[in-house]
């Protein structure tokens, strides 16, 4: 559970069974009714994973703040080859964490984004009307 907006970082073990170069890390943000909510993946990212050998471990990270409505979603995760995971796909954990975002207190909204925006506003006298 964490609040909307607080910074979050997935933490992803992976334990190598062959030999692979450069793999392609992902993870995938779902609402519950099972719409993407956001996605993304080391290739995406423009980020090179490195190359591991049979039965090496290695930790992959993404931190980013929290920007979604409260509510109930799910966390996939995958490690594949290439941009998507239709070619070599080593492996791809649907629902592998539930969790909860919970509304903030000093900024309340609606919707599943929370887009922080800034306001203005000008005000003009009747007399700057003619």
């Amino acid at each position: 559970t964490l609040e909307a907006g607080d910074i979050c970082t997935i933490k992803i073990a992976v334990k190598f069974l062959e030999k692979i170069s450069n793999p392609t890390v992902g993870i995938l943000i779902r609402d519950r009714l099972g719409y993407d909510i956001f996605g993304t993946n080391t290739k995406n990212l423009y980020q090179s994973t490195g190359t591991y050998e049979k039965l090496s471990l290695a930790y992959f990270n993404f931190s980013f703040p929290m920007n979604i409505g409260p509510g109930n979603y799910t966390l996939t995760v995958a490690i594949h080859q290439d941009t998507t995971h239709i070619g070599e796909c080593y492996e791809w954990i649907d629902r592998v964490l539930n969790f909860k975002v919970l509304p903030r207190t000093d900024f309340p909204f609606l919707g599943v984004s929370m887009l922080l925006p800034k306001f203005s506003y000008e005000q003009q006298s009747p007399n700057e009307l003619k």
